[in-house]
């Protein structure tokens, strides 16, 4: 039986330790990293967000173009400018009464006074947004009836919308949102 103290002298050095673990200071982050959060996007906060920009639905940026091709015809523009209004706001209440579905309502310059030679444009109104999935509908908030001028397409920065006055004078609106800060 000699092959029993072989197979005891090749388990020997089988075990032997060929080398060793060695505790270090590493950090495990590789050199020229300097995202220091803990989560998986490549931002330095510990959010989990990778700082996507979103609109400011708190501010209207923006035009209505007017036209129409009778009595030789027109078109013409005014830029719209405003803020919403918040709880603390005088009429606030009133107005969100008035479009109860409104998710904002605004306080809105309008400018210049007039198109067309003939339009006269209010160079103050108020405008109450609805947004939707896909879509997002614009009121006229100034009388006692809110009045839907359009449920225009909406991508989630800029809505288009058409609606046409009284007069056949064809309206189409553009309002784009900043991005929040």
């Amino acid at each position: 039986m000699r092959l029993v103290p072989a197979l005891v002298l090749l388990s020997a050095f089988a075990c032997e330790p060929i080398g060793y673990l060695s505790t270090s200071d590493d950090s495990g982050q590789p050199e020229g990293d300097t995202d220091t959060d803990t989560d998986t996007d490549t931002d330095t906060d510990a959010d989990g967000d990778t700082d996507v920009p979103v609109p400011e639905y708190g501010v209207w940026e923006g035009t209505r173009t007017f036209s129409y091709d009778y009595a030789g015809g027109c078109e013409d523009a005014v830029d719209e400018t405003g803020f919403s209004l918040s709880v603390d706001d005088e009429g606030y209440d009133t107005l969100m009464d008035r479009c109860p579905g409104c998710d904002y309502v605004y306080e809105l310059s309008v400018s210049p006074d007039q198109v067309c030679d003939w339009i006269d444009i209010a160079t103050t109104t108020y405008r109450g947004l609805q947004f939707f999935d896909d879509s997002a509908a614009v009121w006229r908030l100034d009388y006692e009836e809110p009045v839907l001028l359009d449920e225009g397409d909406f991508d989630g920065w800029t809505i288009d919308y058409y609606y046409q006055s009284d007069y056949y004078v064809d309206i189409t609106g553009v309002i784009s949102f900043p991005e929040a800060e």
